[in-house]
Protein backbone atom coordinates (compact mmCIF):
# COMPACT_ATOMS: atom_id res chain seq x y z
CA UNK A 1 0.00 0.00 0.00
CA UNK A 2 2.86 2.36 0.81
CA UNK A 3 4.41 1.74 -2.62
CA UNK A 4 1.09 2.54 -4.34
CA UNK A 5 0.80 5.72 -2.27
CA UNK A 6 4.31 6.73 -3.35
CA UNK A 7 3.39 6.09 -7.01
CA UNK A 8 0.34 8.29 -6.46
CA UNK A 9 2.60 10.99 -4.97
CA UNK A 10 5.10 10.75 -7.84
CA UNK A 11 2.38 11.01 -10.49
CA UNK A 12 0.95 14.06 -8.74
CA UNK A 13 4.35 15.76 -8.82
CA UNK A 14 4.81 14.77 -12.45
CA UNK A 15 1.31 16.07 -13.28
CA UNK A 16 2.14 19.35 -11.57
CA UNK A 17 5.12 19.74 -13.91
CA UNK A 18 3.45 18.15 -16.94
CA UNK A 19 4.23 20.00 -20.18
CA UNK A 20 1.32 18.65 -22.26
CA UNK A 21 -2.28 17.53 -21.92
CA UNK A 22 -1.38 14.06 -23.26
CA UNK A 23 1.29 13.64 -20.59
CA UNK A 24 -1.11 14.85 -17.94
CA UNK A 25 -3.84 12.43 -19.04
CA UNK A 26 -1.37 9.52 -19.12
CA UNK A 27 -0.26 10.38 -15.61
CA UNK A 28 -3.90 10.52 -14.49
CA UNK A 29 -4.35 6.93 -15.72
CA UNK A 30 -1.34 5.81 -13.65
CA UNK A 31 -2.67 7.84 -10.71
CA UNK A 32 -6.07 6.14 -11.02
CA UNK A 33 -4.45 2.69 -11.19
CA UNK A 34 -2.44 3.39 -8.03
CA UNK A 35 -5.59 4.64 -6.31
CA UNK A 36 -7.41 1.44 -7.27
CA UNK A 37 -4.55 -0.60 -5.85
CA UNK A 38 -4.67 1.41 -2.61
CA UNK A 39 -8.42 0.82 -2.23
CA UNK A 40 -8.23 -2.90 -2.99
CA UNK A 41 -5.30 -3.33 -0.61
CA UNK A 42 -7.09 -1.39 2.14
CA UNK A 43 -10.19 -3.57 1.73
CA UNK A 44 -8.08 -6.73 1.75
CA UNK A 45 -6.20 -5.62 4.86
CA UNK A 46 -9.45 -4.76 6.60
CA UNK A 47 -10.64 -8.33 6.05
CA UNK A 48 -7.30 -9.90 7.04
CA UNK A 49 -6.72 -7.84 10.17
CA UNK A 50 -10.26 -7.84 11.59
CA UNK A 51 -11.64 -10.75 13.62
CA UNK A 52 -14.11 -12.84 11.61
CA UNK A 53 -17.16 -11.37 13.36
CA UNK A 54 -16.06 -7.79 12.59
CA UNK A 55 -14.93 -8.13 8.97
CA UNK A 56 -18.08 -6.63 7.44
CA UNK A 57 -17.75 -3.64 9.78
CA UNK A 58 -14.07 -3.26 8.86
CA UNK A 59 -14.89 -3.22 5.14
CA UNK A 60 -17.71 -0.76 5.78
CA UNK A 61 -15.28 1.49 7.67
CA UNK A 62 -12.87 1.49 4.72
CA UNK A 63 -15.69 2.33 2.29
CA UNK A 64 -16.91 5.11 4.59
CA UNK A 65 -13.36 6.47 4.77
CA UNK A 66 -13.18 6.58 0.98
CA UNK A 67 -16.54 8.33 0.81
CA UNK A 68 -15.60 10.82 3.52
CA UNK A 69 -12.31 11.59 1.78
CA UNK A 70 -14.18 12.42 -1.43
CA UNK A 71 -16.71 14.52 0.46
CA UNK A 72 -13.95 16.56 2.07
CA UNK A 73 -11.47 16.64 -0.81
CA UNK A 74 -13.76 17.94 -3.56
CA UNK A 75 -14.83 21.19 -1.84
CA UNK A 76 -11.36 21.64 -0.35
CA UNK A 77 -9.77 21.23 -3.77
CA UNK A 78 -12.25 23.70 -5.21
CA UNK A 79 -11.42 26.26 -2.50
CA UNK A 80 -7.67 25.80 -3.07
CA UNK A 81 -8.15 26.21 -6.82
CA UNK A 82 -10.15 29.37 -6.23
CA UNK A 83 -7.44 31.00 -4.10
CA UNK A 84 -4.30 29.71 -5.82
CA UNK A 85 -3.50 28.05 -9.13
CA UNK A 86 -5.52 24.86 -9.69
CA UNK A 87 -2.23 23.00 -10.11
CA UNK A 88 -1.45 23.69 -6.43
CA UNK A 89 -3.58 20.65 -5.65
CA UNK A 90 -0.98 18.30 -7.16
CA UNK A 91 1.93 18.96 -4.76
CA UNK A 92 -0.50 19.04 -1.84
CA UNK A 93 -1.85 15.62 -2.88
CA UNK A 94 1.73 14.36 -3.18
CA UNK A 95 2.68 15.62 0.28
CA UNK A 96 -0.40 14.01 1.85
CA UNK A 97 0.28 10.73 0.02
CA UNK A 98 3.88 10.64 1.30
CA UNK A 99 2.66 11.36 4.84
CA UNK A 100 0.05 8.59 4.64
CA UNK A 101 2.57 6.17 3.07
CA UNK A 102 4.88 6.72 6.05
CA UNK A 103 2.01 6.27 8.49
CA UNK A 104 0.87 3.07 6.77
CA UNK A 105 4.44 1.72 6.68
CA UNK A 106 4.97 2.29 10.39
CA UNK A 107 1.47 1.63 11.78
CA UNK A 108 0.18 -1.41 9.91
CA UNK A 109 1.51 -4.88 10.70
CA UNK A 110 3.35 -6.81 8.00
CA UNK A 111 1.28 -9.65 6.60
CA UNK A 112 2.38 -12.57 4.51
CA UNK A 113 1.04 -12.38 0.96
CA UNK A 114 -1.72 -14.74 -0.09
CA UNK A 115 -1.11 -17.15 -2.91
CA UNK A 116 -2.14 -15.53 -6.19
CA UNK A 117 -5.64 -16.38 -7.35
CA UNK A 118 -5.67 -17.61 -10.97
CA UNK A 119 -7.35 -15.26 -13.43
CA UNK A 120 -9.84 -17.96 -14.47
CA UNK A 121 -11.05 -18.24 -10.86
CA UNK A 122 -11.30 -14.47 -10.53
CA UNK A 123 -13.32 -14.19 -13.74
CA UNK A 124 -15.47 -17.10 -12.55
CA UNK A 125 -16.81 -14.82 -9.81
CA UNK A 126 -18.56 -12.86 -12.55
CA UNK A 127 -20.90 -15.82 -13.09
CA UNK A 128 -22.46 -15.13 -9.67
CA UNK A 129 -25.49 -12.81 -9.93
CA UNK A 130 -24.87 -11.39 -6.42
CA UNK A 131 -21.31 -10.47 -7.38
CA UNK A 132 -22.53 -8.72 -10.52
CA UNK A 133 -25.19 -6.87 -8.54
CA UNK A 134 -22.65 -5.73 -5.94
CA UNK A 135 -20.20 -4.58 -8.60
CA UNK A 136 -22.97 -2.79 -10.51
CA UNK A 137 -24.15 -0.92 -7.43
CA UNK A 138 -20.58 0.09 -6.57
CA UNK A 139 -19.89 1.18 -10.16
CA UNK A 140 -23.08 3.25 -10.35
CA UNK A 141 -22.48 4.79 -6.91
CA UNK A 142 -18.90 5.85 -7.58
CA UNK A 143 -19.56 6.68 -11.23
CA UNK A 144 -22.59 8.77 -10.37
CA UNK A 145 -20.67 10.61 -7.68
CA UNK A 146 -17.77 11.32 -10.05
CA UNK A 147 -20.03 12.43 -12.92
CA UNK A 148 -22.10 14.69 -10.71
CA UNK A 149 -18.99 16.26 -9.21
CA UNK A 150 -17.62 16.82 -12.71
CA UNK A 151 -20.69 18.72 -13.88
CA UNK A 152 -21.93 20.29 -10.66
CA UNK A 153 -19.26 23.00 -10.44
CA UNK A 154 -19.74 24.29 -14.02
CA UNK A 155 -23.52 24.22 -13.44
CA UNK A 156 -23.24 26.19 -10.19
CA UNK A 157 -20.91 28.71 -11.83
CA UNK A 158 -22.62 29.06 -15.22
CA UNK A 159 -26.31 28.47 -14.62
CA UNK A 160 -26.86 29.28 -10.96
CA UNK A 161 -24.20 32.02 -11.28
CA UNK A 162 -22.64 31.41 -7.90
CA UNK A 163 -19.40 33.20 -7.12
CA UNK A 164 -16.38 30.89 -7.39
CA UNK A 165 -15.76 30.99 -3.65
CA UNK A 166 -19.38 30.05 -2.91
CA UNK A 167 -19.21 26.76 -4.86
CA UNK A 168 -17.39 24.82 -2.13
CA UNK A 169 -20.35 24.88 0.26
CA UNK A 170 -22.85 23.21 -2.13
CA UNK A 171 -20.18 20.62 -2.99
CA UNK A 172 -19.69 19.87 0.71
CA UNK A 173 -23.45 19.69 1.31
CA UNK A 174 -23.85 17.35 -1.67
CA UNK A 175 -21.11 15.14 -0.24
CA UNK A 176 -22.71 15.06 3.21
CA UNK A 177 -26.07 14.22 1.62
CA UNK A 178 -24.45 11.32 -0.26
CA UNK A 179 -23.05 9.93 3.00
CA UNK A 180 -26.46 10.21 4.65
CA UNK A 181 -28.13 8.52 1.67
CA UNK A 182 -25.47 5.77 1.62
CA UNK A 183 -25.89 5.12 5.33
CA UNK A 184 -29.71 5.16 5.04
CA UNK A 185 -29.57 2.59 2.24
CA UNK A 186 -27.12 0.49 4.28
CA UNK A 187 -29.44 0.33 7.31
Amino acid sequence: MSAALLVFAATNIASWQSPTLLTSMTLRVVMAASTGLIVVTALGLAVRLAPAERRARAVSTVVMGITASLVRAVPTGRAIAEHWEWTTIFPLNAALAVLVAGTVWTALPRTAPHAPVPLRRQLGLLANARTILGLTVTFLWLGGYAVLNTYLTPYLLGVVELDGEAVSLPLLLFGIASIVAYNSADS
